[in-house]
């Protein structure tokens, strides 16, 4: 019900250097970039850390936890880029076989609503671009039986003749540090607590929930800063208080998956504080 439909509804995406600004600018320029005389021009990929605008590539990787609004970002730039989208799970299509049959043949095509209507006058030149290729969930194409499907879509995206975004929740894999050297990095952090506050309160108010500012604050720490799940949240509070139970405590936190060197600083700050 409340998916943002407007920019101004992204929690997080405000700023020049915004995930989503560098999504929309880099689908923005992808024809100019890799279509007609502009794809005769070499551009070097920059080397790491180094800020570039996504030119030297033919895909994007968006990366970042669950529940953030990667691939409602995704869908909202190619609306107001005005693309179609194509999406496909790549945990549904998990090898080299599958790969070659539904998306190969994706890259190249065209919409048949190109060929009709008022479009149809430049409905298929060389330099347009007219539909984008999701491919969402391309992490759970990283283990040992997918070997070969990673690398397939790689060989995909260097010869598309269409943008393609590709989203993953772990960026850290080994597999995705192999697919990232063929996509423009954008890596989507966590909203800070006070803008997910002005977001739930704004829903809250419209569903006419009244509810405290320490209240919402505790619901996002209970979901981790999960936007979707921070909502989640707030109804089964609505829920709870429509049917008289209303305590946020009835909401159970979210289980947050943790890397390595965030497990080890949790450890050593627990032992530290039992020490004392």
């Amino acid at each position: 019900k409340y998916k943002p439909k407007t920019l101004a509804q992204l929690v997080g995406q405000n700023g020049d250097k915004a995930p989503m600004k560098k999504l929309m600018a880099w689908l923005k320029g992808w024809a100019t970039w890799h279509l007609g005389e502009g794809a005769k021009i070499k551009r070097p990929k920059p080397p790491p850390f180094v800020e570039t605008d996504g030119s030297p590539f033919k895909a994007v990787l968006l990366s970042g936890p669950p529940g953030i609004g990667k691939t409602t970002c995704a869908y909202l730039a190619c609306e107001l880029e005005g693309f179609k989208v194509v999406e496909m799970n790549a945990s549904d299509v998990r090898n080299k076989k599958h790969l070659e049959a539904q998306v190969a043949q994706l890259t190249g095509s065209h919409q048949m609503e190109e060929y009709f209507g008022k479009k149809a006058e430049a409905s298929h030149a060389d330099t347009a671009v007219h539909h984008v290729l999701i491919m969402d969930e391309v992490d759970g194409m990283s283990g040992n039986e997918d070997r070969a499907g990673l690398a397939e879509l790689i060989a995909i995206i260097k010869d598309s003749k269409i943008p393609i975004i590709c989203i993953c929740n772990d960026r850290q894999h080994p597999k995705m540090r192999t697919l990232v050297n063929h996509a423009f990095d954008v890596r989507f952090p966590k909203p800070r607590t006070e803008m997910l506050i002005s977001r739930i309160m704004t829903i809250a108010s419209q569903e006419k929930l009244k509810v405290t500012r320490e209240e919402v604050v505790e619901l996002i720490e209970q979901s981790g800063a999960d936007v979707r799940q921070t909502i989640y949240n707030l109804q089964m509070l609505k829920i709870g208080r429509d049917s008289g139970k209303g305590a946020v405590a009835a909401v159970h936190q979210k289980d947050v998956a943790i890397n390595t060197f965030e497990a080890a600083r949790r450890l050593l700050n627990q032992s530290s504080t039992l020490a004392e």
